[in-house]
This record gives C-alpha cells, sequence and structure tokens, in this order.
C-alpha cells in the first residue's frame, strides 16, 4: 500500500468517527460509543503517521512506540506541532487503558475509564467532538506532506 492509501484510510476512519459521534450517538444516547469514536479517531492518526513515514522511506517497527519515534523526528519538519504530538500520545494511551482497564462505565455524557489502581480517565462527548476537529487537520497536514520529492513538479498526491 502506498503512502496515498494511507491517507486515505485516515479519511475514511475520520468519516466512520464522525457519523458515529453526530448519527449514531444521538439515535442511541449511549457514552460507550465515545470509546468508538475514540478508536477511529486514533486509527485515523496512526494512518497518517504512517503515510508519512512511509513517503519519506522512514523505516519502522509496526508498533506504536517505533512509529511514534520516527514520527516526532520528522514531524517538525512537516509542519506538526507539538499540540498535534501531544494528540497523538493522548490517544494511544486511550487506547492502551482501555484495553488493560479492569473497570469502565458511563456516566451522563462520558466514557470514564480506570486502570488498576482505580485512577480514572474520563472521555466526554464535547472532548471528541473537539479531537474529531483536530484529527481532520492532523490528516490533512499529512495528505500536504506528500509532497513529490523527485522533480521540479513538487505535486500533491492524495
Amino acid at each position: 500500500m502506498d503512502s496515498s492509501e494511507y491517507i486515505e484510510r485516515a479519511r475514511k476512519s475520520l468519516k466512520v468517527a464522525e457519523n458515529i459521534l453526530t448519527k449514531t450517538y444521538a439515535l442511541v444516547n449511549d457514552p460507550k460509543i465515545i470509546l468508538a469514536v475514540a478508536e477511529d479517531i486514533y486509527s485515523a492518526l496512526v494512518f497518517s503517521v504512517e503515510a508519512v513515514l512511509r513517503h519519506h522511506d522512514i523505516f519502522f517497527n509496526d508498533d506504536f512506540g517505533s512509529k511514534f519515534a520516527a514520527f516526532k523526528k520528522l514531524a517538525a519538519e512537516k509542519g506538526f506541532k507539538d499540540d498535534d504530538i501531544s494528540m497523538l500520545a493522548d490517544f494511544n494511551r486511550i487506547i492502551r487503558e482501555h484495553e488493560a482497564s479492569p473497570v469502565e462505565f458511563s456516566r451522563k455524557d462520558c466514557f470514564v475509564i480506570c486502570d488498576g489502581d482505580y485512577r480514572c480517565d474520563v472521555i466526554s462527548l464535547v472532548d471528541m467532538q473537539k479531537y474529531l476537529f483536530r484529527a481532520r487537520l492532523f490528516v490533512e497536514k499529512a495528505g500536504s506532506a506528500l509532497i513529490r520529492r523527485d522533480g521540479p513538479r513538487n505535486e500533491r498526491i492524495s
């Protein structure tokens, strides 16, 4: 799969997240759905990172840590800010906490993830709406970073 296909997958993940957030959540009104939104946003971010790394022929292992470390080195040069990097790390943390969590529950418009020591991480509907907006910008920056390096035309691939 080439870099532009990764960007397309990222965009599709964002569309799914947006549909869940705007349509499905309105119908079911179940905060557990917020986690599904978080997972789709996370997928979009990771696909975007992979697109940038693959486009620039940067080696990375298939684990998040390797991708994250390689991307951090290239991020500033490609127009990504510290907020973008921290959003990526936050989503990875949320997904990992969910996978390891012994206790999770819904409360109002929030989904609460507790760790083994019952420290809680709250994911709200409003947070996901803000993250969705930021993730769209992240994916578009990644798409803009896919500029051909081989020739004077500097065409955008996406």
